[in-house]
């Protein structure tokens, strides 16, 4: 994972973006900087976000652990939402949803 170079070529072969973005949400640290924000963002259950360039959803998933089962996370990402769909588990299964599109007006 220490390769970086290989990112300019996201659009093109974005499989190593892809194990890269699974590496970063897995580890503790990132877990914590996530919890962290969602904190200082004064989330509560039943809350509803928007997540623009929601990449794979690892924010996205952190974010619905706060607004839970009675909140949404709305996820739009022009080109990963479907690996961000194949990523989505547990509890929170039936409160986020991901789009794709692009962010752009």
């Amino acid at each position: 994972m220490a390769e970086v170079a290989k990112f300019t070529q996201v659009d093109t072969s974005p499989s190593y973006f892809i194990d890269f973005l699974t590496y970063l949400d897995s580890q503790p640290d990132v877990r914590k900087m996530r919890a962290g924000v969602a904190t200082q963002m004064n989330l509560a259950p039943g809350d509803k976000v928007l997540d623009l360039g929601c990449g794979i959803g690892g924010s996205a998933f952190a974010l619905a652990e706060f607004t839970g089962p009675t909140g949404l996370v709305a996820g739009v990402e022009e080109w990963f939402a479907e690996q961000a769909s194949l990523h989505a588990s547990g509890d929170f299964f039936h409160c986020w949803m991901f789009v794709l599109a692009s962010g752009t007006v």
